[in-house]
């Protein structure tokens, strides 16, 4: 089998209902602790792979609480959908009353210690999801969703 470098790019996020102004989201997930929680997980299955070279992602989230209050969002990914590695720091936003759409974007590196095997870059599949945290324990509920707009770019080398 020959092997060669290919690319793909997934947009495995908010498959809900679409709503009346055309955009798609995720089911409502909630949270009223500072605990983060996943807002949407989606497993990658590449074909063929043999090695990952690089990640890029672009996930939007729509939030919301009952109050202002500031809320926290990251990025994490996971080669076992049980020990996950933050690729990005927690990004903080203000909530509000309606949903306000929030981006988390990048390219993240593959060598990178914890991820997927250690840096190895050979696990298929691998699991990727942006979680959701309230940063005060104030009363306040959290609604997260993710947009269908989110989209996950893989390069890897493969048959």
């Amino acid at each position: 089998m020959a092997f060669g470098t290919r690319e793909i790019t997934l947009h495995p996020f908010g498959k809900g209902n679409l709503t009346a102004a055309g955009s798609q989201y995720s089911t409502e997930v909630t949270n009223t602790t500072t605990t983060y929680t996943a807002v949407q997980t989606a497993t990658i299955d590449l074909p063929g792979l043999d090695k990952i070279l690089e990640i890029e992602f672009g996930i939007t989230t729509a939030i919301k609480t009952a109050t202002a209050q500031t809320t926290l969002l990251k990025v994490q990914a996971s080669d076992d959908a049980v020990t996950w590695v933050d690729l990005c720091s927690a990004a903080s936003t203000t909530g509000k009353t309606t949903y306000v759409d929030v981006t988390r974007s990048g390219r993240f590196d593959v060598t990178t210690a914890g991820f997927l095997g250690k840096g190895q870059g050979k696990k298929s599949p691998f699991y990727l999801r942006m979680v959701s945290a309230k940063s005060s324990t104030a009363s306040a509920t959290l609604t997260s969703k993710a947009k269908n707009s989110s989209y996950l770019h893989v390069v890897y080398t493969g048959f």
